[in-house]
C-alpha cells in the first residue's frame, strides 16, 4: 500500500513538473512576444522620426469633424440672424475654384492617374448612379407633394430641384472627409455638369408636367416653367464653363503645380533621403484639405444668409421634403454604386455626388421665370444649406466606417 502510494505521488510531482515547464515556455514565448512588439512600436517610430512625418499629418482626423461643426453652427447663424454674413460678399466661383484647386494640390497628377486607370471597370456604373438617383427620388417627391395637396409653388419648387444639375467644387470637401476617391469624383463630376446643361430643363418641365397631371389641371406655373425649354442653347454652354473654369481646370492645375514641385524638388535628391522642400511640399499638399474647406464655409453661410428669406417661407413642409430627397439620395447612391461592383472609396464618391446639387440654378430660374410664386425658390434655396449640413456629418460617419 504504501509501495502504491510512493508510485502516485511520484507521478503526480512529474505532473507538476511537466506543467510547470509548459507554463514556462509559455511565459518566456509571451515575454518574446511582447519583446518584439515593443521593438516594432519602436521601429516606426524611428522610421517616422527619419522620415520627418509631418506635423499637420496630427491635424488630418480632427478637420473633418471640425468642418462639420463650424458649417453647422454658421449656418445656424445665418438663419437666425441673416445680417451677421451680409457685410462682406462672396464669389462663388472664386472660392470654389480655390477649394478645388486645393483639393487637385492634395491629389497629385500621379495619384489621379493611378486612380483613374484602377476605376475605369466600374466607372460608367459609377456615373449612371449619380446622374439618375437625385431625379428619380426628386420626382417621386415632387409627385408626392402632389397627391398630398401642397401649394403650387412648392410643387415648382420641388421640380426645379429634381432638375438642378449635380454639385462641382463643394462635393469635393465632403468627399476629402469621408477618404472617397477623389479622382472618380472630380470627373464625373465634371461629366454631370456638362450633361446637366440638357437634362435640367428636361427633367424639370417633366416633372413639372406630370405634377399637374397628377392633380388633373394644369397651371400657369407649368406653362411658365415650359418656356425655359427656349434657354436651351443658353443653358448649355453656361453649364459646360461652369464645368471647366470652376471644376476641371483648378483641378488639373492643382495636379500639375504639385507634380511640377515633387519633380524639381526630387532632383535635389540624396540616395532615400527626403529634402526639406520635399517635406515642406507634403506637408503643405495634407493641410490644404482644411483650406477648401474653409472655402466651402464661407460660400455655404454667404449663400445661406442672402437667401434665409425662403427658409420662412417654406417652413416646414419644403425644409422636410428637401432633407427627405437629400438624404435618400446620399444612401441609395452608395448602395446602387456597390450593386453595381464599386469599390467603397468610388461609393462613396457616388453617394456624395448622388445626394448633392447645385441649387443655386434652380433659384435663379425660379426668380426670373415664377415671379408670380414666391415660394417656387423655397426648396432650392433650402437646399443649398441642408445638403451642405448633411454632406458634413455623412462624411464623418463614412470616415469612421472606413
Amino acid at each position: 500500500m504504501k509501495v502504491v502510494l510512493l508510485k502516485t505521488q511520484e507521478r503526480g510531482s512529474t505532473a507538476d513538473m511537466r506543467f510547470d515547464t509548459v507554463r514556462l515556455k509559455f511565459t518566456r514565448a509571451a515575454v518574446h512576444v511582447h519583446q518584439d512588439n515593443d521593438n516594432v512600436c519602436d521601429k516606426a517610430k524611428m522610421a517616422k522620426r527619419e522620415t520627418g512625418a509631418p506635423i499637420i499629418s496630427r491635424y488630418q482626423d480632427a478637420w473633418p469633424k471640425a468642418f462639420a461643426i463650424m458649417l453647422s453652427a454658421g449656418i445656424t447663424v445665418s438663419l437666425l440672424r441673416p445680417s451677421t454674413f451680409n457685410w462682406f460678399p462672396v464669389d462663388a466661383n472664386m472660392s470654389l475654384s480655390i477649394a478645388v484647386f486645393s483639393m487637385g494640390f492634395s491629389i497629385g497628377g500621379e495619384r489621379l492617374k493611378d486612380s483613374l486607370r484602377n476605376t475605369k471597370p466600374t466607372f460608367t456604373p459609377a456615373l449612371i448612379s449619380s446622374l439618375l438617383v437625385f431625379p428619380i427620388i426628386g420626382i417621386a417627391g415632387c409627385l408626392l407633394a402632389s397627391m398630398t395637396g401642397q401649394s403650387t409653388s412648392l410643387i415648382m419648387g420641388l421640380a426645379l430641384l429634381a432638375g438642378c444639375p449635380p454639385g462641382s467644387g463643394s462635393n469635393m470637401v465632403p468627399a476629402a472627409a469621408a477618404g472617397a476617391d477623389l479622382a472618380t469624383l472630380s470627373v464625373i463630376c465634371t461629366l454631370c455638369t456638362i450633361v446637366a446643361g440638357l437634362s435640367f430643363p428636361v427633367i424639370a418641365v417633366f416633372t413639372a408636367r406630370l405634377a399637374s397631371t397628377v392633380r388633373s389641371r394644369s397651371t400657369r406655373a407649368t406653362d411658365s416653367l415650359l418656356s425655359f425649354n427656349s434657354s436651351l442653347n443658353i443653358a448649355g454652354p453656361a453649364f459646360i464653363t461652369h464645368a471647366f473654369i470652376s471644376l476641371l481646370v483648378p483641378l488639373l492645375l492643382g495636379a500639375a503645380t504639385r507634380s511640377f514641385l515633387q519633380m524639381m524638388f526630387n532632383q535635389n535628391k540624396i540616395k532615400d533621403k527626403q529634402t526639406p522642400a520635399s517635406k515642406l511640399l507634403r506637408e503643405v499638399a495634407e493641410a490644404l484639405p482644411s483650406v477648401g474647406a474653409c472655402m466651402v464655409l464661407l460660400t455655404a453661410t454667404n449663400k445661406t444668409a442672402h437667401l434665409s428669406m425662403y427658409t420662412h417661407q417654406g417652413w416646414p413642409h419644403a425644409v422636410l421634403f428637401v432633407i427627405v430627397i437629400h438624404a435618400l439620395s446620399y444612401g441609395a447612391g452608395y448602395y446602387a454604386a456597390k450593386s453595381a461592383g464599386c469599390s467603397y472609396e468610388v461609393a462613396v464618391a457616388c453617394s456624395i455626388q448622388a445626394g448633392a446639387r447645385n441649387p443655386a440654378v434652380g433659384v435663379v430660374v425660379a426668380a426670373s421665370l415664377l415671379r408670380s410664386l414666391p415660394m417656387a425658390a423655397a426648396p432650392c434655396a433650402i437646399s443649398i444649406y441642408v445638403q451642405n449640413v448633411l454632406g458634413s456629418w455623412l462624411a464623418l460617419m463614412y470616415r469612421n466606417l472606413n
